[in-house]
């Protein structure tokens, strides 16, 4: 499956850069799910995306998940 999320661009930040990114989205993600991670400032899209896949899926607390990706 192919989700779209538009996120904040600290959190696109770490997306490019590290291994994994906490979301707050009411979706299922599953390993092997696609991500097409669009950044936005004051929710306002800037049209700079990057593509992940994910590898694994961690369910926290107060509604986030932790998403492994590469």
């Amino acid at each position: 499956m192919i989700h779209e999320l538009q996120i904040d661009s600290s959190t696109f930040k770490e997306a490019i850069k590290n291994k994994s990114i906490k979301v707050r989205e009411k979706k299922t993600f599953l390993k092997g799910d696609f991500l097409i991670l669009k950044t936005d400032t004051c929710q306002r899209y800037l049209g700079i995306e990057v593509n992940k896949e994910v590898e694994y899926v961690v369910n926290l607390e107060h509604g986030y998940t932790e998403l492994g990706i590469k």
